[in-house]
C-alpha cells in the first residue's frame, strides 16, 4: 500500500462539515467530544491533530521523519455529506500505516463519524424508504 500526505483542502473540507453540522447533530458532537475535541473551540487543534496523524502514518510507512506542517484554516463550506465521506475515507486510508492509528482516539472518532454519515446518506435514499422493514 502507498500512503501520502493529504492536502490542507481535504482536511478543511472535513473540518468545515464537522463545524457546520455539529451544532445540528448531537451524536456527531458526542463522537468528537469522546475523542477529546470540544467544538467549535477545538477546530484548530482538530485540524493540527489530523495533520499530525497523517504525517505519522506516512513517516512510518516510508521510514521518514518529516515534520508535520502547520494546519491552515481555509473555509470551504458548504460541502455535501457525500463529499465529506469521500474526503474522510481518503484521509482515513492515508492514516492506516503502522500501529499508531489503531490506538488513536482521533482516528477511531473519525471512523465513527464516517459510519454515522454513511448511515445518514443511505437512510435518506428513496430506495431505502421503499425497502421492506424486516
Amino acid at each position: 500500500m502507498s500512503a501520502f500526505i493529504v492536502s490542507q483542502k481535504t482536511v478543511n473540507r472535513i473540518i468545515d462539515f464537522i463545524a457546520w453540522v455539529s451544532n445540528k447533530d448531537p451524536f456527531m458532537l458526542r463522537i468528537l467530544n469522546n475523542a477529546g475535541y470540544k467544538l467549535p473551540d477545538d477546530v484548530m487543534k482538530l485540524g493540527q491533530d489530523m495533520i499530525r496523524l497523517n504525517y505519522g502514518a506516512v513517516n512510518e510507512r516510508y521510514s521518514e521523519e518529516e515534520v508535520p506542517e502547520k494546519f491552515q484554516r481555509i473555509r470551504n463550506m458548504p460541502v455535501s455529506n457525500i463529499q465529506t465521506v469521500k474526503s474522510l475515507q481518503c484521509y482515513l486510508y492515508q492514516c492506516t500505516e503502522g500501529e499508531q492509528f489503531e490506538n488513536s482516539k482521533l482516528y477511531q472518532g473519525l471512523r465513527r463519524l464516517e459510519e454515522h454519515l454513511l448511515n445518514e446518506i443511505i437512510t435518506s435514499l428513496p430506495a431505502y424508504e421503499k425497502a421492506v422493514w424486516g
